[in-house]
């Protein structure tokens, strides 16, 4: 049985597996972006995708769009057959990437999470690693998107830690010392106030963005 829920979407896959591998690489990186910009509610043509991921317009006239919701899942599948047939160095990420044990631990939830995290739109793709294993990972950048933008999710998962309003005043005074000496990026700054008061760094992310979102300007 196939994994696609459109034919059209599968033989796209099945062009592009076939495609250059430095090439494939570039279009693992653009399907991560359509699956992070994905409206359930929106129709996506043929040839928006064609080109999101390509670059190139495409030659056949597929006339055919495809709900959002029902669209994550291919986009899903396409970015791991791509990202297994072509894994990049996780020294050419440009950033750090989290395995899915990683993220885990890092959002203090369990592995099974964020395979269901993966389900709801987490981008994954496989790297591989000086030693020459391939994993599965997510790039810092990614998820830190997906938190934010399902920080309710996050945060209402069954193990995730809950901070005490004296925790979370904490957490805000720490950032707001370190970020207006300038020596360091939010995220850099969520890891660095993680380790200090020993919790997991997406609880410290999580913090500050809801920090952010109840205190706005």
């Amino acid at each position: 049985m196939s994994e696609f829920a459109f034919e059209t979407i599968e033989e796209l896959h099945r062009q592009l597996a076939r495609g250059p591998i430095r090439v494939r690489r570039q279009q693992v990186r653009r399907i991560e972006a359509l699956v992070e910009g994905l409206e359930p509610d929106r129709l996506y043509p043929y040839d928006f995708l064609f080109y999101r991921i390509t670059r190139y317009r495409p030659r056949e006239d597929v006339r055919e769009s495809y709900p959002g919701t029902r669209l994550l899942p291919d986009l899903l599948a396409m970015l791991r057959g791509l990202s297994a047939g072509a894994p990049a160095d996780v020294s050419d990420a440009g950033e750090r990437v989290y395995c899915l044990a990683e993220v885990a631990e890092s959002c203090n939830v369990s592995v099974r999470t964020v395979r269901r995290w993966r389900r709801r739109g987490l981008p994954a793709a496989f790297y591989r690693f000086g030693e020459g294993r391939v994993r599965m990972c997510v790039r810092e950048s990614v998820l830190a998107r997906f938190v934010e933008r399902n920080a309710d999710l996050v945060d209402a998962s069954g193990r995730f830690c809950r901070l005490t309003p004296s925790e979370q005043a904490e957490i805000v005074r720490r950032a707001r010392r370190t970020l207006a000496s300038g020596r360091a990026s939010p995220t850099a700054v969520a890891a660095h106030i993680a380790e200090q008061i020993r919790r997991a760094p997406e609880t410290v992310r999580l913090a500050l963005l809801r920090h952010d979102r109840e205190n706005p300007g």
